[in-house]
């Protein structure tokens, strides 16, 4: 709710004054290290022990199959997610025309999908387990970037159909980390579970922040080339989407049976 506040305010700021982010980009940064601050003195610690939690007790879980099937699995899908959605701004601002003000109504609605659908998503998970969600969630976000194949110009319609592709977009993010979160709950050793959650978010948090990184780096070369800007966009986002389309299949194996086998 918080950031669907300040996205709201933001966008009521730049439609009064384009172009002015730096205002915003310091409110960003002034609650970025509040919340370093906050966190500063929760550093994370072995249940058995009492001592700082060290990376080689973390790493370690990574030789069970399950668990680096499912780091593989949720590294690959968040990894395209995270390394797509970004250009697809960066499209919209500098060949479609959007205006800052209609950017950011689209990353309201990227927030917004996430907040009404996690409730719902928990119970499908629990129902049927997290692979049939994985592979729902992740074919779904593949449709969806697929469909930027036909953005062209800047009319009402596109931002409307943006405003959806946002609001879907996140809606289908948010049942992939739901069914993540449930996978690594029950892949968390009981005796010792902060080592569980600390290579989840690590070794997924390291892919996330190369991806977008390496994607961009290629889009730029590419983008400098002689080839037509928009179509080059295209071109990165039916890769994109054929990559976010297979990156169910090192999670199949996550079914509601597998959620009852104690590996532990």
């Amino acid at each position: 709710m918080t950031l669907i506040f300040f996205f709201i305010a933001s966008q009521w700021w730049l439609g009064k004054h384009p172009g002015g982010f730096g205002p915003l980009f310091a409110v960003a940064w002034s609650l970025g290290l509040l919340r370093t601050i906050l966190i500063a003195r929760l550093p994370e610690r072995s249940e058995r022990t009492g001592a700082r939690i060290r990376i080689r007790e973390a790493v370690a879980l990574a030789r069970e199959p399950r668990m680096r099937r499912y780091l593989i699995g949720v590294a690959w899908s968040t990894g395209v997610r995270v390394a797509t959605l970004p250009f697809v701004i960066v499209m919209l601002r500098r060949e479609i025309g959007f205006s800052d003000a209609q950017i950011v109504t689209t990353t309201v609605a990227m927030f917004a999908g996430g907040l009404v659908s996690l409730y719902g998503w928990g119970h499908l998970v629990d129902r049927f387990g997290a692979a049939p969600i994985f592979r729902i969630t992740n074919l779904g976000m593949a449709a969806l970037v697929l469909a930027l194949v036909g953005v062209s110009g800047a009319g009402s319609g596109t931002l409307l159909g943006l405003v959806g592709f946002f609001f879907l977009h996140s809606l289908l993010a948010s049942g992939f980390g739901v069914a993540d979160t449930h996978v690594l709950f029950n892949l968390t050793p009981s005796h010792a579970p902060s080592r569980a959650l600390v290579l989840g978010a690590v070794a997924v948090g390291m892919i996330a922040g190369l991806t977008p990184a390496l994607a961009g780096g290629i889009l730029d070369a590419s983008l400098h080339s002689s080839a037509a800007p928009l179509g080059v966009y295209r071109a990165f986002f039916m890769v994109m989407a054929a990559a976010q389309a297979l990156a169910f299949l090192p999670l199949r194996g996550f079914t509601r049976k597998a959620d009852s086998e104690d590996w532990r």
